[in-house]
């Protein structure tokens, strides 16, 4: 049993700890070996617990976040009472639903009242990247949707009403004859007709350059499912994604997502070209789309 969290809990707030694997001094270590055994790693925890967030201190007598029954409960509590309660006479005791409530003296963390976070019982499942589960199936980054920046939709385009001209008049001078001129400029470009995005990813799909560049890619290329939904993403994103954003569009954990772009970029980066790109410092992944046109000569038609 490992209590470093809770052994953090109990110091002040000076550090402000990043939770990562070598946080732990033996969770490495732990991890190491179940990998050299072909061993999964079932993490679970005994109970929750809430930072401290500008809470308040309620007189209490009990622990850091329950307090015995007498008889009242005030804004942000709920009283208990049953078989399970066995810290309390009578079995009966007043525990706090909001997180910012404490009884004890100010900590990191406490544990010990009714918020979600304390009463759910965290869980995971590990394994190594070897290590395949039959029945089980790799969970990709939970972050919410709105974590990523999305592109913002580009505005319709205003429609301007038709203003039929004045009736003009015969000129009677040279002056006015010149006002009458229409003024040089330069011709309009011809309004495109809109293609589906999908359109050039379809005709990529297809060309032969594309099947050629697959083939020298060897065994690990992936499907073009996978090809499609990939291009699809960042296409969708105007050809920039964060990593993370990425791999959620792929349902895929994210250390899985280097090795697959590392597979893609040898496909679509004809001659070397970037077509695909990941950089490094802001753990983004940009697709040049123009290049990737020139590069499989994809037809004018097919192109958005």
């Amino acid at each position: 049993m490992i209590n470093a969290v809770d052994d953090h809990l109990l110091k002040g707030e000076q550090l402000d700890l990043r939770w990562t694997r070598d946080e732990i001094k033996v969770f490495p270590s732990l991890l190491y070996e179940a990998r050299s055994a072909r061993r999964v790693v079932v993490l679970l925890s005994d109970h929750g617990h809430v930072l401290d967030n500008r809470t308040e201190l309620r007189p209490g007598g009990g622990g850091e976040r329950w307090r015995p029954d007498d008889g009242r409960f005030d804004e942000g509590e709920f009283a208990v009472h049953g078989p399970r309660v066995l810290l309390a006479d009578g079995k009966r005791l007043v525990a706090p639903w909001s997180e910012r409530i404490r009884y004890g003296a100010r900590r990191n963390g406490y544990h010990g009242g009714l918020t979600p976070q304390e009463m759910l019982i965290p869980i995971a499942v590990l394994a190594s990247a070897e290590l395949h589960l039959a029945g089980w199936s790799e969970i990709p980054d939970q972050t919410p949707d709105w974590w990523e920046e999305t592109p913002s939709a580009s505005p319709a385009p205003t429609v301007m009403p038709a203003i039929r001209p004045p009736p003009r008049k015969t000129p009677e001078t040279l002056w006015e004859m010149a006002e009458q001129e229409p003024p040089l400029t330069p011709e309009a470009p011809l309004a495109k007709e809109p293609v589906a995005r999908a359109g050039w990813i379809a005709s990529l799909m297809v060309c032969p350059l594309f099947a050629e560049q697959k083939r020298l890619g060897g065994r690990t290329v992936p499907t073009d499912d996978v090809f499609g939904k990939l291009l699809a993403g960042l296409d969708a994103a105007g050809g920039k994604m964060t990593a993370t954003a990425l791999a959620r569009r792929l349902e895929m954990p994210l250390f899985r997502l280097r090795g697959l772009l590392a597979v893609v970029q040898r496909v679509l980066n004809v001659e070397g070209y970037a077509v695909l790109g990941r950089d490094e410092a802001s753990d983004t992944v940009e697709l040049d789309r123009d290049l990737l046109w020139r590069q499989f000569e994809l037809l004018a038609e097919d192109r958005p």
